[in-house]
């Protein structure tokens, strides 16, 4: 009885223990996925108007 009793419970640990894991994995891709969109937020402004800049130089070399 108590080993019946003993493999029913590692099975529920086990899979506690599985669904813990894949959790966490799913919640490090969204962390990942989070700090990917903030850094963009931060920093498209600056490449856009890098770039708005550039093209600018570019066109007065180009049409002069």
């Amino acid at each position: 009885m108590f080993y019946i009793l003993f493999q029913i419970l590692h099975a529920e640990v086990s899979q506690m223990s599985s669904r813990l894991s894949s959790e966490s994995r799913l919640y490090a891709d969204k962390a990942r996925d989070l700090n990917r969109q903030a850094l963009i937020r931060k920093w498209a402004p600056v490449a856009i108007v890098l770039g708005v800049v550039f093209v600018l130089f570019w066109l007065k070399n180009k049409i002069w």
